[in-house]
């Protein structure tokens, strides 16, 4: 007993320092945890040009949303977003396609901002009645604090839309967050006034957890404004010498230099992000997320929105969506209503008829009530097919359920009251004037003809199918024109833009 209480009381001092070491081990895994968890914390963010309101935006919108929610996005920033007032909405609000997005993102996406920019024209093919503001926006899955927008100068004597940028404040996993959305001029020089603006404003606001995002419209021969944001300043060897000196700052501290997300994560790579439509193939790298390389570590950058996942996916909704446009337009040409054209136009490459646009040229532009594929005559005669192949089609129904009843209750199949007299004929019955034809075939027709009348539902059944396929056959000939047009749309219709997403995460430092 005495000896297993020494050899204890040798041990418990070691046991001790033992525990204490593992405690201390413990608790420095446990503060690595925690430092490794805080320095962990993401943001991953978006931008995209939409592509205003071309080819089906009711079709697109469903992609683009699907996009956002595959990708997990915290937020996104939008370029060429359209806008318009809303008669039903209360003081006629302004509706915007990020309104449209946000619906089918809810609840996840519940904050949104968006930013006008200037007002459309009409398309040189088309009547524009509706959308006709553009401008930038933003979505978000955090808070919005504060929604701030800037006036860019303007210097450009070819580009006349006036730029700005959206500043938007946003609360993201406790950090405080400027995420400004751009889209610059296509003018090199007015970029470079634009950029030294955009400097400008940013050392005055101070933020630490910048991005820049958006349509750069960026040149590969020209990265003179962009290697201003990436530095933080204009270098001496910069093409935009106008600010190489007078718009840089003098003091380190107030630099905010930028990372390109893209840049970082694959260097070498071209990384094109927009098609010069119809031209194929990706041509230049105008879309861009930059972060401020002091608050943040880029962890990922990737593309997404290619045209063959989206064909695939959604051609028969695209053709569904021409179809409807075509109908449309006719029935405006009968009723004489204004409005039924395209709401853009439809490029070197296509023409607009009757609501959509079609190969061949842009020289075969139609208006409504003048196009001939839609003119009043073939509505009204697309009208009188639907009402019957509508009534074939019940009297089909009809046929199939009479059908079914003769099966379930084991009989003949129920006869119409209204047609007993001439289809239950007792076949032993011949009618006085025939019997000078008894012996030739036409009265042997004529019963044969009766007795199939005994079965209702095959009378019913061989009519409907009948009347319909003659119907289906007439139609390709009677509306070949409209037909032509459902056929004839353009490739770059079955893409969902002419930009792809660049998706980045971003870890605070």
């Amino acid at each position: 007993m005495d000896i297993r209480m020494g050899a204890l009381g040798c041990l418990t001092p070691r046991l001790l320092k033992s525990s204490h070491t593992m405690t201390r081990m413990v608790l420095l895994l446990l503060l690595v945890c925690v430092m490794g968890g805080a320095g962990s914390v993401s943001i991953t963010v978006g931008t995209y040009n939409i592509w205003n309101v071309m080819f089906n935006w009711d079709v697109r919108k469903h992609h683009i949303a699907e996009m956002i929610r595959a990708a997990n996005l915290d937020v996104i920033g939008f370029q060429e977003v359209r806008a318009d007032e809303d008669p039903s909405l209360p003081n006629r609000r302004r509706r915007t396609q990020v309104d449209e997005l946000q619906e089918l993102l809810l609840p996840e996406y519940k904050w949104s901002t968006f930013q006008l920019g200037h007002d459309m024209h009409s398309p040189k093919d088309g009547a524009l009645q509706e959308w006709q503001h553009e401008g930038l926006a933003l979505l978000s899955r955090h808070p919005i604090l504060k929604s701030q927008k800037q006036d860019l100068s303007h210097h450009s004597r070819t580009d006349k839309i006036k730029r700005k940028v959206l500043h938007v404040t946003l609360m993201v996993r406790g950090y405080e967050v400027v995420v400004s959305v751009v889209h610059f001029s296509y003018d090199k020089w007015q970029q470079c006034n634009n950029v030294a603006e955009i400097m400008e404003y940013i050392r005055d606001a101070k933020p630490n957890y910048s991005i820049l995002l958006g349509d750069f419209n960026t040149y590969n021969d020209y990265e003179g404004p962009l290697e201003g944001l990436h530095l933080g300043y204009f270098s001496s060897q910069n093409k935009c010498p106008k600010y190489a000196k007078s718009k840089n700052p003098t003091v380190e501290s107030e630099l905010t230099a930028y990372d390109d997300a893209w840049k970082v994560m694959h260097y070498g790579e071209n990384g094109f992000t927009f098609s010069n439509m119809p031209s194929p193939g990706f041509v230049s790298r105008p879309d861009r997320i930059l972060a401020s390389n002091r608050y943040f570590k880029v962890s990922s950058a990737e593309l997404d929105g290619y045209g063959n996942i989206y064909a695939k996916k959604y051609q028969r909704y695209i053709t569904s969506a021409r179809r409807k446009a075509i109908i449309e337009a006719g029935r405006r040409t009968y009723y004489r209503e204004s409005g039924g054209d395209c709401l853009h136009d439809c490029g070197p490459s296509g023409s607009c008829q009757c609501g959509v646009c079609v190969r061949g040229g842009d020289g075969h532009s139609c208006s409504v009530p003048d196009c001939e594929a839609c003119s009043a005559d073939l509505y009204r005669l697309y009208c009188i097919v639907r009402i019957v192949f509508g009534a074939f089609t019940l009297q089909l129904f009809v046929g199939l359920i009479q059908t079914v009843l003769a099966v379930t209750q084991g009989g003949s199949v129920h006869r119409h009251k209204s047609l007993a007299r001439f289809c239950q004929l007792p076949l032993s019955v011949t009618p006085p004037s025939w019997r000078h034809v008894r012996h030739l075939h036409l009265a042997s027709w004529v019963r044969t003809v009766l007795s199939s009348c005994r079965n209702l539902a095959l009378v019913n059944l061989s009519i409907s199918l009948l009347g319909m396929f003659s119907l289906v056959v007439l139609s390709q000939s009677w509306f070949e024109e409209p037909l032509r047009l459902l056929e004839s749309s353009l490739p770059e219709e079955f893409n969902p833009s002419d930009h792809l997403m660049v998706i980045a995460e971003l870890q605070f430092i």
